[in-house]
C-alpha cells in the first residue's frame, strides 16, 4: 500500500501514528470536534482531547495476525495549501460488528472465506466540501 497518494488536487497520507502532541492528533481532533462535519456521528463532535484520543485508535493500521482485519486510514490534503488538512479517508474489512449488508451485496458463504469485504468511507471538514 502506498503511503502517499497523489492527485492533481489533493495529497494522501496514510495515517501510522497519532500520538497526542503530533500533527496528525491535531488534524483529527480539528475534524472530530467540528459539530459540521460530525453531524451524523452517534456520540456527536468530540468535546475533548481525550474523546478524540479514544476515537482516532480505531484509525490506527489493525493487526491483521490479531485478527483485528484490514484497516487503512488516510488524511487527506490540498495540493495547492500543503499544510491545509482537510479530512480522512478509511478503508477497513467488514466483520460481525458491521452494519448487515444487503442479500443483493452479500457474498456466498462458499466464497466469503476467501474474499476480502471492505467498506470506503471519508470525512471532511466544510473547507473541503464541494
Amino acid at each position: 500500500m502506498d503511503s502517499i497518494i497523489s492527485t492533481p488536487r489533493l495529497k494522501l497520507i496514510l495515517l501510522t501514528k497519532a500520538e497526542r502532541e503530533s500533527p496528525e492528533f491535531q488534524w483529527l481532533h480539528r475534524l472530530h470536534s467540528n459539530e459540521k462535519s460530525m453531524f451524523w456521528m452517534l456520540g456527536g463532535p468530540s468535546d475533548s482531547v481525550e474523546k478524540t484520543e479514544k476515537l482516532i485508535s480505531n484509525y490506527l493500521p489493525a493487526d491483521e495476525e490479531a485478527g483485528g482485519g484490514y484497516r487503512a486510514v488516510y488524511t487527506v490534503h490540498r495540493t495547492d495549501e500543503p499544510s491545509e488538512f482537510i479530512g480522512i479517508i478509511t478503508i477497513s474489512s467488514l466483520d460481525s460488528t458491521s452494519l448487515p449488508l444487503p442479500e443483493s451485496l452479500t457474498i456466498p458463504a462458499t466464497e466469503a472465506a476467501t474474499t476480502l469485504t471492505i467498506e470506503v468511507a471519508y470525512s471532511y471538514l466544510p473547507a473541503g466540501w464541494g
